[in-house]
């Protein structure tokens, strides 16, 4: 329903004379589908809101659609295209001062190195991302980005469970974005079995 609704209120934006109003209409449809995971459709609506916003000079905008299509390409696997959203997101986002959109592009970055084995890399770039948001955005509800690859780094490079629990217990607070299909049962189990001792 609410997805039916945006796209109305983007079709009401679309006849609009007004450039702005129309890149937000696209932006805010663009948005839904990506929460929806539908992500081709996302990115198509949010390459339209970049290009509106382009046209109306609203680098605030541009830096919002940059910096999901960054997301977006992470979430598709498509580590070539996350370098190049996240370096014209990130030349943008630091010239207007947005470090909660930073921060998206650090975790986003973290993701491409431990992509490529570079696990070091990856863990300084996702503590930099959460250092980020808390400082600006601690409600920001997408640490997955940089709170995922910790825990991969954790277990697989580190053998340790107890940060990956603390970790769990962050991803699995109510003001963080709802995970997708069994991950966050897997998450509740994982965490109830370590206080119960069982860290197997």
């Amino acid at each position: 329903e609410t997805l039916e609704a945006s796209n109305r209120a983007m079709q009401a934006a679309l006849s609009s004379d007004n450039l702005i109003d129309r890149a937000d209409g696209v932006f805010g449809t663009a948005f839904f589908y990506m929460l929806r995971n539908e992500l081709d459709r996302a990115g198509e609506l949010m390459e339209q809101s970049l290009e509106l916003a382009q046209r109306s000079g609203d680098r605030t905008l541009q830096a919002r659609c940059l910096t999901y299509l960054a997301m977006l390409s992470r979430k598709s696997g498509r580590a070539d295209a996350v370098r190049s959203h996240g370096s014209r997101a990130l030349e943008v986002c630091e010239a207007l001062g947005m470090d909660e959109y930073v921060a998206v592009i650090d975790a986003c970055m973290c993701w491409v190195e431990l992509s490529q084995g570079h696990s070091q890399e990856a863990k300084v770039l996702a503590l930099a991302a959460l250092d980020k948001w808390q400082k600006r955005a601690p409600g920001y509800p997408f640490k997955w980005l940089a709170l995922f690859p910790l825990m991969q780094i954790a277990l697989n490079h580190e053998s340790k469970v107890g940060p990956v629990i603390d970790q769990a217990r962050i991803l699995l607070d109510p003001e963080n974005c709802a995970l997708a299909g069994s991950i966050e049962n897997t998450l509740t189990d994982a965490v109830s079995a370590f206080d119960a001792g069982d860290s197997e």
